[in-house]
């Protein structure tokens, strides 16, 4: 693969490796998967924070629309989904809820990239075990 063709993919990317090789230095011979739980327990915790956005979202619940967007950030940031997070704060601070069923649309379609690219670093982790 040539160096700009792998400049291209990294920027398309929706997960920030550097993020992800930051948490794998945490990994220890005892605890050889922190990247792979980590990434589970995300996984896991954010199909309920979008269900709860999404019926938020179709309420207008400004408190809940904001409380979950937040979580949702936060957690998409320290796994390095920038882009995710980035739309999560864009949420957490929308002054129109007339606008939110679209930027919903476009946090549900990055999260099926970062979903994507996530699942594929637990086959690629669970390899390196």
């Amino acid at each position: 693969m040539s160096q700009s063709t792998a400049q291209t993919i990294e920027s398309i990317r929706s997960i920030d490796q550097s993020v992800l090789a930051s948490i794998r230095s945490l990994q220890t011979e005892e605890d050889p998967n922190v990247v792979v739980e980590l990434i589970e327990i995300y996984l896991a915790d954010s199909v309920g924070r979008l269900a709860e956005i999404r019926r938020a979202v179709s309420l207008e619940n400004r408190q809940v629309i904001q409380r979950a967007a937040h979580g949702l950030r936060g957690s998409s940031g320290n796994l390095g989904a920038s882009a995710l997070a980035s739309l999560c704060m864009d949420l957490e601070h929308i002054s129109d809820l007339a606008g939110a069923p679209q930027l919903l649309f476009q946090i549900e379609t990055e999260y099926e990239s970062v979903r994507t690219e996530l699942e594929l670093e637990i086959t690629n982790d669970k390899a390196r075990v």
